[in-house]
């Protein structure tokens, strides 16, 4: 199974303890407008991605052939940028969203000519992702996405994010059988018990964890729980009978 790698999205530059936290991380996320230089972030993981969409304006991150650069701004505006900066490394940012639950008539009367609302299946279970002021149905942005030639995708919950009750791994599902390329994943992880979920449903290429379950659990805490120990069983061979 593939192991799950882990980034850890701060809000600005690291402080101290924050950046000896992160020490066994597998990257971090974050928002060029706070940091002056990244030279602010040599303590940090070597890889670094960058919450910006207009690179011209952090001329010193180019550089950093480490980064990568994460956007908003929907998956046609991205393939642009790809083409515009081609040596940088793109990486588009969806927002994912439950379809609002439909219901209608039943055909069906309980005999005595009463009809009932009933939930529409289509609708069940179903994402959309916002670009911009259009909405997309999940397995259409996926399939653009691969005709684009993106090779990776971040998903955001914004509905798990608000919960707080883990990743949501139905949504995870529904894109690893869309979508052949690495899934990023974020929204919703407030405990160690959802980083276990999360590996436990596999499938993920890296999970994004805010910086407050970093200054709760160290690094190689949240690691464990994303790559379980493995253990084998012993192997017993059964004795050899000799029938008299």
């Amino acid at each position: 199974m593939e192991q799950t790698r882990l980034f850890v999205e701060c809000e600005a530059a690291p402080d101290e303890t924050l950046s000896e936290r992160l020490e066994g991380a597998d990257g971090l996320v974050i928002d060029p407008t706070t940091i002056s230089t990244p030279e602010q972030l040599q303590r940090a993981s070597t890889e670094v991605v960058l919450r910006c969409e207009w690179p011209d304006r952090y001329g010193a991150w180019q550089d950093r052939q480490e980064a990568v650069w994460a956007t908003d701004c929907g998956l046609e505006e991205n393939a642009r940028l790809c083409d515009d900066y081609p040596v940088l490394s793109w990486l588009p940012r969806l927002e994912v969203y439950k379809t609002a639950r439909r219901y209608h008539f039943s055909n069906v009367s309980d005999g005595e000519g009463f009809k009932f609302y009933v939930p529409d299946s289509a609708t069940i279970h179903a994402y959309v992702v916002v670009e911009g002021e259009r909405e997309t149905n999940l397995h259409q942005a996926l399939a653009k996405a691969t005709r684009l030639g993106f090779t990776r995708l971040w998903l955001h919950s914004a509905e798990a994010e608000a919960e707080a009750l883990g990743y949501d791994l139905d949504l995870l599902a529904q894109a690893r059988a869309g979508f052949a390329g690495e899934l990023w994943i974020s929204g919703g992880a407030t405990k160690i018990a959802h980083l276990e979920n999360l590996a436990r449903e596999g499938g993920a290429g890296v999970a994004i964890v805010s910086e407050g379950l970093l200054r709760e659990y160290d690094s190689q805490t949240l690691q464990t729980a994303l790559r379980p120990p493995v253990t084998e069983a012993p192997i017993e061979f059964a004795r050899e009978v000799r029938i008299v």
